[in-house]
């Protein structure tokens, strides 16, 4: 991990997502020892989008210095510009084509940040469509990416077109991390297989809703050694009933548009 990657993980760990507060960004900035031309482009992003919060109304040249970050090489700056692009584009339909944009113009690794940046700020239909797109596309990190994204964001029309990107898929560390987002959004959990003899880890999904929360399952909530789905259901069904939580339900409505 970059040593850009390893600090902002620790602001992210600081900062809520949610409510997207510019001042914590910056100050993650301001102490960050990046190239100069770099932090410039971060600032740049999160100056425009407090103008876009301030006045209501953006322009294709407000939103030029939140695209500039969102290609960025460097995490913490590309973070910064796709949350920011995500926020906006759930207020304007430009912000929103911009970030199709990125999809169709980048290469693989920006395909699949794009994906994989989709939250519930976002028109549902549209996460759907993104999410579509990158199960189809050509690259298989693009593909697991997107699988990722249906199941953080419980998209279950999309479970027919994960399976059939399962089946068809010829890399076993794809296959098995679709499998994964299938049975995390099916079932709610998964067994990982493990290594050798050694039993697989239950992975068991916690909230339907925000933030995403996933945690491995043992005693003394289920034996040491759980092998199937039938011996995992039972206990993984009493776990969310009692240990299930959900901090926030996703924004859409019953139409799918957000709210709030």
């Amino acid at each position: 991990m970059s040593s850009d990657s390893s600090e902002f993980l620790h602001g992210y760990s600081i900062y809520s997502v949610e409510g997207l507060p510019t001042w914590g960004y910056r100050d993650w900035v301001d102490r960050w020892h990046g190239p100069g031309e770099q932090k410039a482009l971060a600032r740049g992003a999160l100056d425009a989008y407090d103008r876009e919060r301030a006045t209501g109304s953006l322009t294709d040249d407000d939103l030029q210095p939140i695209l500039a970050a969102a290609r960025s090489s460097r995490f913490g700056v590309w973070d910064i510009g796709l949350k920011t692009l995500c926020r906006v584009a759930g207020r304007h339909a430009l912000a929103l084509a911009a970030l199709e944009g990125l999809f169709d113009s980048g290469k693989a690794m920006l395909r699949c940040r794009v994906v994989t940046s989709l939250r519930d700020c976002l028109p549902r239909e549209f996460c759907v469509h993104l999410a579509r797109r990158g199960l189809a596309d050509r690259t298989k990190s693009v593909r697991v990416g997107a699988g990722e994204t249906c199941q953080r964001l419980l998209l279950k029309e999309l479970l027919g077109e994960m399976i059939r990107v399962e089946q068809n898929e010829k890399c076993a560390k794809a296959r098995l991390e679709m499998r994964c987002s299938i049975g995390l959004l099916r079932d709610a959990f998964f067994l990982w297989p493990a290594d050798d003899d050694e039993p697989p880890t239950l992975w068991v999904r916690v909230s339907d809703g925000v933030p995403e929360h996933i945690t491995d399952l043992g005693p003394p909530w289920c034996p040491e050694s759980v092998w199937t789905d039938e011996e995992a259901r039972p206990y993984v069904e009493e776990y969310r009933r009692v240990q299930g939580r959900t901090d926030r339900p996703f924004r859409w409505d019953d139409e799918g548009r957000t709210s709030g």
